[in-house]
């Protein structure tokens, strides 16, 4: 931790960064949540010092469940950590077990739970497809299981719609899409849809919803290919 903040306070120190706020924070790219609370305080607090937290939009932290107690999960909250991001990647403890995760089910629940009864502003989970020994049938459950959670990253269920299209499960990647896009409307999540419904037949509805994305943003480039590919003309 020491050596992290004589490294941040050399970057704090050039003319490109100091002075200036940072609106958004991250931390992640590993598992932060294996440090204590003490020293999540040493850490966070150095780095305050150097440039204010004040006007950051959010902050985000990756946690592992199965480094997660109750007083952990609050010390996080306290720090002002906007949004929660819990690397479940699967919920078959076998699965878990062999491909080397150190949380099971019982430690996803409980931190999920606890992590919610906090207040934390927003949760989003994280999943891996193709793990060692899993199934269509294990990752469909899997699926279901996240979104019975009710995550609050709608490029989350984006993201769990499209790998079911992509598996030819239309009907539940429509169900999953049609939730992320009322739940966020973007671009991207709406032009997924989009395809969703053309591959079903239902034309006249993809055809709404990519005019109301286009709205947000014509020269999306997803957008624009998925139209192109699709021969489409709005």
């Amino acid at each position: 931790i020491v050596a992290v903040l004589k490294e941040f306070a050399l970057y704090a120190g050039q003319p490109f960064v100091g002075g200036r706020k940072p609106k958004f924070i991250y931390f992640g790219g590993g598992t932060p949540s294996y440090l204590s609370p003490d020293q999540l305080k040493q850490l966070t607090d150095g780095m305050k010092r150097l440039l204010p937290w004040d006007d950051a939009e959010e902050i985000t932290f990756e946690a592992e469940p199965g480094t997660l107690t109750d007083h952990k999960l609050r010390a996080i909250r306290e720090l002002g950590v906007t949004r929660l991001s819990l690397g479940i990647e699967h919920f078959d403890d076998h699965i878990l077990e062999i491909n080397g995760r150190a949380h099971r089910s019982k430690e996803i629940a409980r931190a999920y739970a606890y992590a919610r009864e906090i207040g934390f502003p927003q949760i989003n989970i994280d999943l891996i497809a193709g793990m060692v020994e899993e199934t269509e049938d294990k990752w469909k459950e899997a699926v279901a299981k996240a979104l019975a959670l009710q995550p609050d990253d709608g490029f989350f269920t984006d993201s769990l719609g499209w790998v079911e299209f992509r598996m030819g499960n239309k009907q539940s990647a429509l169900a999953i899409l049609q939730r992320a896009y009322e739940t966020k409307n973007d671009v991207e999540i709406g032009t997924h849809l989009g395809e969703v419904l053309w591959s079903l037949g239902q034309k006249d509805k993809a055809i709404r919803i990519w005019r109301e994305v286009a709205k947000q943003d014509a020269r999306n480039e997803l957008l624009q290919e998925t139209l192109k590919r699709l021969k489409v003309k709005l």
